[in-house]
């Protein structure tokens, strides 16, 4: 899981891109909110109420104008959502997002029921 930094030339450095850091986030230490501190050697990933923010610390010397971006694997991806949302989807998740399951993933679900457990759902 790692998260790789680009930087593409802008101006007179413009058609020079090359990768300026990554960084593994399999370290990377997980808090909720703000972290107290961002150690030089590992990420850290804060899980805020507005959104999540990567940190870490790279001695960089680019010298000029660049556009610097930030590139995520899906599977990066994934795992920032379970570190936020938690491993399951619920129903509140669901509406915060304005996301829907999709009609595949509701037959996929409910035909791995027992009977007992589709009357549970529509029992009060």
């Amino acid at each position: 899981m790692f998260v790789t930094v680009k930087a593409s030339g802008w101006r007179r450095n413009k058609d020079r891109e090359r990768t300026v850091g990554f960084v593994d986030l399999e370290e990377a230490e997980v808090v909720q909110g703000r972290a107290s501190s961002y150690p030089f050697d590992k990420p850290t990933v804060e899980l805020g109420p507005i959104g999540t923010t990567i940190t870490w610390n790279r001695q960089l010397s680019l010298q000029g104008d660049y556009a610097v971006s930030v590139e995520l694997d899906e599977e990066t991806i994934g795992q920032l959502f379970k570190w936020k949302f938690g491993d399951e989807i619920t129903p509140a998740t669901l509406e915060q997002l304005g996301v829907h399951l999709s009609a595949e993933c509701l037959r996929t679900a409910v035909s791995n029921m027992t009977l007992r457990e589709l009357v549970g759902l529509i029992a009060p």
